[in-house]
């Protein structure tokens, strides 16, 4: 994803990435990958106690065949975008799958917390794609951003997964949406951490709750168009506020709750279902970090142009 050009004698560098950048990239290129092998382990895991797949055999094998693909493009940045787009689409059918797909046997809070996480990474995909720019000559130098409805729509769910995370994280006592969901999201905290249980759903409800105000205020101010950095000072103010707010949380739920594996399984979910939905929380918090790279590399680059016109 990261990448230099050159062009004879003239070096023109598009972007520099810091190591830990760059490893953010490999890492988020090869998850289609790493969702696959997940995919086979969690079918291996269900096949002591089921007849037959809980998914028909070709959803499957499509699902296997665009993470293996898809990965390998990314990785060799090849046909990116169109990668991409078909990762989008997978993880939107794996959230449709895991509501709507009855032979999955779960409860309906375990569907739940699982759909929204795998809306939330395909959110992720939707901003990356959306961060474009316009090139000129064959050296490839970024002359300005261009208005994307990718990164629109990918706000838009990402504000969407913030305020069902804010809801669901609230505690029962303070407003009863659904028992047995909420019981078993605050129950889910280690043990250890019994003291400061009673804090930690108000707080993270609290913080997603601000970030989804903060993605939304720019998709209604902007009226739909949005263009990533200095071309809209609403997004430039609030959109990496509220992402820096969504990474708090999402690492924070992840350590706190979600890694809980022993619990979750226990409540239902099988270790590898689990481990998916730990992957999911990593592709949202390596996306958000990538994507606010990317803007700001694109945007270095338009600068670079800029100057050099002005001499």
């Amino acid at each position: 994803m990261a990448k230099s050009t050159s062009s004879g004698k003239k070096n023109t560098s598009v972007a520099v990435y810091p190591l830990s950048m760059r490893w953010m990239h490999w890492i988020l290129a090869r998850m289609g990958l790493f969702q696959t092998i997940f995919l086979f382990m969690w079918l291996g895991e269900r096949a002591g106690r089921d007849s037959a797949p809980p998914i028909k055999p070709w959803i499957i094998y499509v699902h296997a065949g665009i993470g293996l693909i898809a990965s390998t493009c990314l990785s060799a940045r090849f046909l990116s975008r169109i990668s991409l787009y078909t990762l989008v689409g997978m993880q939107l059918h794996v959230a449709y799958l895991y509501l709507f797909e009855t032979k999955l046997a779960y409860s309906h809070w375990l569907r739940t917390r699982l759909a929204i996480r795998s809306i939330a990474s395909g959110s992720v995909y939707l901003r990356m794609l959306g961060v474009q720019m316009r090139s000129s000559g064959s050296n490839g130098v970024m002359q300005s951003m261009a208005p994307s409805s990718s990164f629109t729509f990918g706000l838009a769910l990402l504000s969407v997964f913030a305020m069902l995370s804010s809801l669901l994280s609230l505690p029962f006592t303070w407003c009863p949406i659904d028992r047995e969901a909420q019981l078993m999201e605050e129950d889910s905290t280690w043990s250890v951490l019994a003291g400061v249980n009673p804090a930690v759903g108000p707080l993270l409800s609290a913080t997603f709750f601000v970030a989804s105000i903060f993605y939304s205020i720019p998709l209604l101010g902007a009226g739909g168009s949005i263009v990533p950095r200095k071309t809209n000072s609403l997004f430039v103010r609030l959109v990496p506020m509220a992402d820096k707010l969504v990474l708090t949380a999402m690492i924070c739920l992840g350590l706190l709750r979600d890694a809980n594996i022993s619990y979750w399984v226990s409540a239902g979910s099988g270790f590898w279902l689990q481990c998916r939905l730990l992957l999911d929380n990593f592709i949202v918090i390596l996306g958000i970090l990538v994507t606010g790279d990317l803007c700001s590399a694109t945007e270095k680059g338009c600068e670079k142009q800029k100057h050099r016109k002005s001499k």
